[in-house]
């Protein structure tokens, strides 16, 4: 099968684009014929995939100008969260969407989302050492300063 994955920028390390790469790396291990981008999927043409995965309403607007024929049922749109409003579903065309949260499908009821947790590749993301009993440190993925910010109080308390 001929699977896009997308989202509105690859160049950072975020949760979104960790999860488009993390989901491109598994749908290639199964044999898949897949096409990882940003959200400049114009330059994709002629190749058509069969089915798509995007992520951000913009990915979505751009995929349907640059394939305004193709098939809505086949597509794929994750929510990842209630803000900003890039990370707001598309609207206008009937296509599919996953909510990576029980809370974000909560809060698009309307939509019908599935929801699928953010998997995790356990073979690349793995601690190197054994894990303090108290946690020292913590990843945050987030690129949204506010929230980094909020995550130090919670982690000073």
């Amino acid at each position: 099968m001929k699977i896009l994955i997308a989202t509105h920028n690859l160049t950072g390390h975020g949760g979104s684009e960790s999860h488009a790469r993390c989901l491109a790396e598994e749908f290639k291990r199964r044999g898949h014929d897949v096409m990882l981008s940003d959200a400049n999927v114009h330059s994709l043409f002629p190749w058509m995939p069969d089915v798509a995965f995007l992520s951000h309403n913009t990915t979505v607007a751009n995929f349907f100008e640059a394939f305004p024929q193709f098939d809505e049922s086949k597509v794929v749109q994750t929510i990842h969260g209630l803000v900003p409003r890039l990370e707001k579903p598309f609207m206008g065309k009937d296509i599919n969407y996953v909510a990576i949260s029980e809370e974000i499908a909560e809060a698009y009821k309307d939509l019908n989302c599935s929801v699928i947790l953010n998997g995790v590749n356990l073979d690349k993301f793995k601690p190197i050492r054994e894990l303090n009993e108290k946690p020292q440190t913590l990843l945050s993925m987030a690129q949204s300063e506010p929230f980094n910010d909020m995550l130090r109080g919670i982690c000073n308390e």
